[in-house]
């Protein structure tokens, strides 16, 4: 994933000043939201194949609409504490869970868990022996 973004500065370095930056790190929300959307029409789109499917599919679709709703209020409720001015809808937030000074780095965390599958799945499409290795040893236990 590339993130652009732009602050309305002409000077590039303004990204690595910290508000800027925050305010760039809520795109893993935006993802988050669109993978909660796409779990959901999932859902929906194979509704009338319900019938005639076996149950672990069936409770792979609950599980990836749960998982997707799960993450978008981890990465939302962490990203409410990186705010020193919170806005109101934040403050809701904080008042729910209380505060906490250590939150932004509680925030990079979720982002660092969210996005493990996605590094996983690029190391192993960058190193097939990697994969090979790995399927043959779970072949290897299942006999």
């Amino acid at each position: 994933m590339i993130i652009v973004a732009w602050n309305g500065n002409r000077d590039l370095s303004t990204i690595f000043n910290g508000n800027v930056f925050k305010k760039a790190l809520s795109v893993f929300i935006t993802a988050a939201i669109l993978k909660l959307g796409q779990a959901i029409l999932d859902v929906i789109l194979s509704w009338k194949a319900q019938r005639s499917m076996l149950m672990y599919v069936k409770l792979g679709y609950i599980l990836k609409v749960v998982s997707s709703a799960a993450w978008v209020i981890v990465l939302s409720v962490t990203y409410a504490y990186t705010w020193e001015n919170p806005p109101s809808f934040a403050q809701t937030i904080q008042s729910w869970f209380g505060s906490n000074k250590h939150s932004p780095s509680m925030f990079i965390m979720a982002v660092i868990v969210y996005l493990s599958p996605n590094t996983l799945a690029a190391i192993l499409f960058m190193f097939p022996l990697i994969r090979i290795f790995l399927r043959d040893q779970i072949i290897g236990l299942s006999c």
